[in-house]
């Protein structure tokens, strides 16, 4: 019956039927274009699988369908924009407890803590001073200087501005400088020095840093702590010993879950004052989302879960903080024809990789129990390529790159950083799957956006070796030189003899970045020996190895292929007295090559890869 939208209906009171008018329409809802790419993707999906499923022998079929999952496929960004189409609900403020000790320690207590409302948890330990306001020297300068200059991108989890007020003016009472974290950051920042002796001194400021925390005490949490943990964290991943540096990021973000870092301080109220002003809530949110970046990226280089979750997050996202002026000698100098890129921008670009990444250790390497096979990994193998590219295809004008822009981009440490984690991502999904033969997007397979993802690669260290040399190498371009080593290696014997001259030119190009950047980064250095002992293992192949698609440990290569010749004439001396000072135990670093980043068990492992084709 058509309504006439009077209330009783004309028509209806004609036709003696009872008027109800509906609130809901469907005919008006609009579903974001995201979510019809994400129903489109997976029909294809489903499509493609009846189509195997048809050609299939029969015996094979009922094996076919045990391995899909009907879970849904859907976009996580299509789901989240169409949760204002729900109907909205009161919300529930749970109570919270804040056991404040002093004007910059605040630890927080949940709904569920045992004190609940009625008890108010609170320190008794009596009260404690050390000095956290430290003298500046030149010398501290000057590795200050060097670390916001090349390695501010992946520590952003540190606010420049807010930790230079209090350094030189302590404009924030030391809520954002203190002693152990100015000499973590000159630890790393004397890492990027032209000079020996410079970057000589970086034990000394680790060993600094660590006596001045341990006086102040792990058990009094500080968000400065929080950052100092997770400099020498990843310090220590740079010497190579990746263990102490899971140790201690884990330590900060434990510590910053006690601050309650990951939940929106604006609610906190103490007799209806606000505990944090706005200023300290926006710089609290640059902290957290710099430390849950760093988080998933350690996790994804070394295939383990995450710890900072987004579900369990409140806090809003990072703002634009001011820009101040006067400070350019701790910028790197761009030149006038740089694309002009804010850190901001650059964070929230890092982030969006992150929930991609984080997603991606789940729904395809997850080590669970339940019938997941090859077809449901392959699946969400396509869904994430899928997703990558939709972040790419989302980038802002003044940001997304085409081939002819890696030149430029390569120049901009910030944007190469952006760059560099992006492929680092498709190489790692891709990876495992090198063998298969399935097209997963824009009619690519594994091979093809691995190998394409190293031909960037390559490009962006050239232009960045052009502009500045290696010897200021950060993490994302030592491991973005590794993981394209490992699948140059995985595929230099399965190739045919044009692309093996092309796989071996960029080998050779890829290991002379580590070789450069070992002066910085011992983790290169490491990484060299790995490689140089794989090599060497290739030519002892056993039987069985021989008929399968080699792994690290299996590879053929000829024995006029050594490490050696891979290096340029001019610093094959440097290598030899590199090596002949490095002992290391191989086995700790094997990790770097050959199977995807998971966290598995070595049953689950056999079990859930067996059908991928590649040795692991």
């Amino acid at each position: 019956i058509k309504c006439d939208r009077k209330s009783p209906c004309t028509n209806c009171t004609h036709l003696g039927e009872q008027c109800i008018h509906k609130n809901l329409d469907n005919r008006k809802k609009r579903h974001p274009h995201s979510y019809v790419q994400a129903l489109e993707s997976q029909l294809a999906t489903m499509e493609s699988f009846l189509m195997k499923l048809k050609d299939s022998p029969t015996n094979e079929r009922l094996k076919m369908l045990e391995s899909v999952t009907f879970a849904d496929h859907l976009s996580f960004n299509g789901r989240e924009n169409n949760t204002s189409d729900l109907p909205k609900e009161d919300s529930i403020d749970f109570p919270i407890s804040l056991d404040i000790r002093g004007p910059n320690t605040i630890t927080f207590y949940g709904p569920t803590n045992i004190y609940g409302s009625s008890l108010r948890p609170s320190s008794v330990d009596a009260p404690f001073h050390v000095k956290q306001h430290p003298m500046f020297s030149p010398a501290i300068t000057y590795c200050l200087k060097l670390f916001f200059k090349w390695q501010y991108t992946q520590f952003m989890y540190i606010n420049r501005e807010a930790f230079l007020l209090d350094y030189y003016h302590h404009y924030h009472d030391g809520r954002y400088c203190s002693e152990h974290l100015l000499y973590a950051m000159c630890a790393l920042g004397s890492r990027m020095a032209p000079e020996a002796e410079v970057v000589n001194s970086s034990d000394k400021y680790y060993r600094l840093s660590w006596d001045t925390l341990m006086e102040y005490g792990l058990g009094r949490p500080h968000i400065t702590s929080v950052q100092c943990l997770l400099c020498l964290g990843f310090y220590d991943i740079g010497m190579g010993n990746n263990s102490l540096g899971w140790l201690l990021s884990g330590l900060a973000f434990r510590m910053g879950q006690d601050l309650g870092f990951q939940l929106d301080p604006r609610k906190w109220f103490m007799n209806e004052i606000p505990v944090i002003s706005a200023e300290d809530a926006a710089v609290r949110s640059r902290i957290y989302w710099g430390s849950y970046v760093a988080d998933v990226f350690i996790s994804f280089i070394l295939g383990r879960p995450t710890t900072l979750k987004k579900s369990d997050t409140s806090i809003p996202g990072s703002v634009n903080l001011p820009d101040f002026d006067g400070i350019d000698e701790f910028k790197c100098d761009l030149g006038p024809a740089a694309k002009p890129a804010t850190l901001f921008v650059m964070l929230l670009l890092l982030v969006d990789l992150s929930h991609i990444a984080d997603a991606i250790l789940f729904d395809v390497f997850s080590p669970s129990d339940f019938p997941y096979g090859i077809n449901a990994r392959l699946q969400n193998l396509g869904k994430y390529n899928l997703e990558l590219m939709k972040w790419y295809l989302k980038l802002p004008d003044d940001v997304r790159w085409k081939k002819s822009d890696l030149k430029i981009h390569g120049q901009n440490p910030d944007m190469l950083a952006v760059c560099l984690y992006y492929y680092l991502i498709r190489i790692c999904l891709n990876r495992p799957f090198l063998a298969r033969k399935e097209i997963t997007s824009n009619d690519m397979t594994s091979k093809v956006i691995c190998l394409d993802s190293i031909e960037d690669i390559s490009q962006l260290l050239k232009s960045y070796r052009d502009a500045f040399g290696f010897e200021s190498a950060s993490l994302f371009m030592v491991y973005a030189a590794i993981v394209s080593c490992s699948v140059l290696i995985m595929l230099k014997n399965s190739s045919i003899i044009s692309e093996r001259l092309d796989i071996e030119e960029k080998l050779r190009f890829f290991i002379m970045v580590l070789q450069k950047s070992s002066k910085s980064w011992k983790l290169a250095a490491k990484s060299l020996t790995l490689i140089e002992t794989s090599l060497k293992d290739e030519s002892n192949p056993t039987a069985d190895e021989s008929s399968a698609l080699p792994n690290l440990n299996s590879r053929i290569v000829p024995e006029e292929f050594p490490i050696f010749n891979y290096l340029d004439e001019t610093i094959k001396s440097e290598f030899i007295d590199d090596q002949s000072n490095l002992a290391i135990d191989n086995e700790e670093y094997r990790s770097f090559f050959g199977g995807p980043p998971v966290f598995m068990t070595s049953a689950s492992h056999n079990n859930l890869w067996k059908d991928t084709n590649i040795p692991f």
